[in-house]
């Protein structure tokens, strides 16, 4: 199987909280299928970028209705160089806390992330989604930590928490697709990134995974 796709950001989040995918069997319970020996899985958080982004100046108005906006623009994008510029405001914008603490909570947890610090990350991501449960961008990362431990179930869960504030969250998604197909659910797999695609037309490597799964299955049959 080839491994040829990288999903930006961190991110997992899980269809069942999506209402497009409330209602696909066999999401629970999740029981991870180890991978085949040799083979390397592709991660689900491809980009972890600084806290706080420095990608785009500051934007006044309300992220919410700046969000509804931007993700209008992005399924229309003429071009991927289009797309790329409005995912960069869309990242920045889901990242707006609007706490200066969850913001330092955040940095902490990103560096400790690089340094492949885990268990330190999760300390400091228990903090932020205790503190604001309401911010998808803290569940989102929090999962990327558990996925980066082998801890499945607990992602898939901050995967549902993420997409059930934000179900338009293409990274976590795609994520979610990621796991899916280590889960062996080549369906399931495929739903997510077919959304993801959706909501993001350029959504990078997503379009290599489905070609994959897709002759993963013709060469099954």
């Amino acid at each position: 199987m080839r491994s040829r796709f990288v999903i930006l950001l961190a991110a997992l989040s899980s269809l069942a909280a999506a209402p497009a995918f409330a209602q696909e069997p066999g999401l629970d319970p999740v029981v991870p299928a180890p991978a085949p020996p040799g083979e390397v899985l592709p991660s689900p958080d491809g980009m972890i970028v600084p806290w706080p982004p420095m990608l785009i100046p500051h934007e006044e108005g309300d992220p919410a209705d700046r969000l509804d906006d931007l993700f209008a623009e992005l399924k229309e994008a003429p071009d991927e160089q289009a797309a790329i510029r409005l995912e960069r405001r869309i990242v920045v914008t889901m990242m707006n806390s609007g706490s200066e603490t969850v913001d330092l909570l955040m940095t902490w947890a990103t560096e400790s992330i690089l340094e492949e610090d885990y268990p330190l990350a999760l300390d400091f991501l228990d903090s932020v989604v205790m503190l604001a449960p309401d911010f998808a961008e803290g569940w989102n990362r929090r999962a990327t930590v558990h996925f980066r431990m082998g801890d499945i179930g607990p992602a898939l869960d901050d995967i549902q928490r993420t997409l059930t504030l934000e179900p338009r969250h293409f990274q976590a998604i795609a994520g979610l697709g990621i796991i899916l197909r280590q889960l062996d659910r080549p369906e399931q797999a495929l739903t997510a990134f077919h959304r993801a695609l959706e909501i993001h037309p350029f959504l990078d490597g997503v379009a290599d995974a489905i070609e994959d799964l897709q002759q993963d299955y013709e060469r099954e049959i």
